[in-house]
């Protein structure tokens, strides 16, 4: 038996680009024989949160959004992890003046985070190393994503953990390139629907052949390589 699990959604509670409500997102999952999925709403960039939100309201802004997913998921008996999708700032003192280049990061505890108000204000380098100090899990979302509003492209090889090679929201050349990045670099390839809407026509995530109660055993899958990438129709 193989367990699924998407590893990049957004709820309409918590990120600004999403119309897609926590309850009826873990309704879809059951849908589409899941086992769990990760939400990853927006830290920097779209979240709902006004710019100026004080560091330990915006950590329990999301957490709690978490919380209340992780409920309603139980009585599905589905399980959610929590996770956060960040952005390089062009300036840290404007949590949506990002460049475009994200990443999902998996693992980081509520304490750990009101404890570190610091993060993505500095070198995303120095950032990164304290989070995967701390046991966070980062993987480069859609590395090639192009856009008007994106500058250029920028890829860090040697600060994540693993590269997204499947976004469901994303063309199959960048999704090809996001591959070659991970491969070049030996790096673990992760996938995830990029969950925003209701009218998606397919999803992605990974299996395993074991069932992952926890964000710690689900992350060592991924750096065991016993994860498998997938994508399929709805």
């Amino acid at each position: 038996m193989s367990y699924k699990y998407d590893l990049h959604c957004h709820t309409m509670e918590g990120s600004a680009c999403s119309d897609f409500p926590l309850r009826d997102i873990v309704e879809f999952y059951k849908r589409h024989g899941y086992q769990g999925f990760c939400v990853t709403d927006h830290f920097t960039g779209n979240s709902r949160l006004p710019e100026d939100t004080p560091w330990a309201e915006r950590v329990n802004f999301h957490y709690d959004i978490y919380d209340k997913t992780q409920e309603a998921a139980a009585k599905l008996h589905l399980s959610v992890f929590f996770g956060m999708e960040v952005s390089i700032l062009r300036d840290p003192l404007r949590m949506k003046s990002e460049t475009g280049t994200h990443f999902l990061i998996l693992g980081l505890e509520r304490e750990w985070l009101l404890a570190n108000a610091d993060m993505f204000s500095a070198n995303p380098v120095k950032d990164f190393a304290k989070i995967r100090a701390a046991g966070g899990f980062i993987i480069h979302a859609h590395p090639f994503n192009e856009a008007s509003w994106i500058d250029y492209i920028r890829l860090l090889p040697r600060s994540v953990d693993a590269v997204e090679v499947i976004n469901g929201g994303q063309s199959e050349q960048s999704n090809y390139l996001a591959r070659q990045y991970a491969e070049n670099y030996g790096l673990p390839a992760t996938a995830g629907t990029d969950l925003h809407h209701k009218d998606r026509s397919a999803c992605c995530g990974i299996s395993t052949s074991v069932s992952c109660g926890s964000v710690r055993g689900l992350v060592e899958e991924i750096r065991q390589g016993r994860a498998e990438v997938f994508a399929m129709t709805i």
